[in-house]
């Protein structure tokens, strides 16, 4: 019998219980059935459950993901606790924060499954273009974005290619970001204005041809071929 789907409200969750983290990361709702497998049998758990605890309760303790680690507890024969029990994790009361529990899943190389949502998974683009990605720089994205642009021989026609790339990159400076974070009247400018600074910085880190020279034509970038 498959799995039922995992209820989209759970992204509306700025924090999770370890539990809830785990049975997310493997593929199962945290409100079904699935929430009492701590106490079935190993080989009844969810695939992969065990590891994935195991793994996320040791990041917990040793503060790679942010949250609240609450260990396990001796208790006496009325219930009472007694002590804690070092190097343990109570998954039903820890709690770890999303943002930082998909950055640690990221670390660990995974890039698939309900942290990570299908249009971003399957976009196509790499996670250096994602603007959601923890590592996200909008100046490193513009310059990709702009040496993609200058496939275009009419971007280039007569410019060499900085001036080329910073008329594109002018002309889009909004969506790319490259904009004056703050107001500075005495320089003149305020905060969304276009940061000229910005765009030949991000022309500079594109520029494939460092050394200078002639503007490329695209006679010259591709010649005919020789006559038989």
């Amino acid at each position: 019998m498959s799995e039922p789907a995992i209820s989209e409200y759970w992204r509306l969750c700025d924090e999770l219980t370890v539990q809830q983290a785990v049975l997310l990361i493997v593929g199962i709702d945290p409100a079904s059935e699935a929430a009492e497998c701590e106490h079935w049998k190993p080989q009844e758990r969810p695939r992969g459950y065990d590891p994935v605890k195991q793994a996320l309760c040791a990041a917990l303790r040793k503060e790679e993901v942010t949250g609240k680690n609450i260990p396990i507890y001796e208790c006496d024969i009325n219930g009472n606790p007694l002590r804690d029990i070092d190097g343990t994790t109570d998954v039903y009361a820890s709690t770890v924060e999303v943002v930082s529990l998909v950055r640690w899943l990221r670390s660990r190389g995974m890039n698939t499954g309900f942290f990570f949502p299908q249009e971003d998974s399957t976009s196509g683009e790499p996670d250096y273009l994602n603007p959601k990605h923890p590592r996200y720089s909008f100046k490193l994205a513009a310059a990709v974005r702009v040496w993609q642009a200058m496939e275009d021989e009419n971007l280039r026609r007569g410019k060499g290619p900085i001036p080329a790339m910073e008329d594109w990159l002018g002309s889009r400076y909004k969506e790319l970001g490259l904009v004056h974070r703050q107001s500075n009247r005495k320089s003149g400018y305020e905060k969304g204005d276009r940061n000229g600074g910005a765009i030949t910085q991000v022309a500079m880190i594109a520029n494939w041809n460092p050394d200078g020279g002639p503007p490329e034509t695209p006679a010259a970038q591709n010649p005919p071929p020789p006559e038989a």
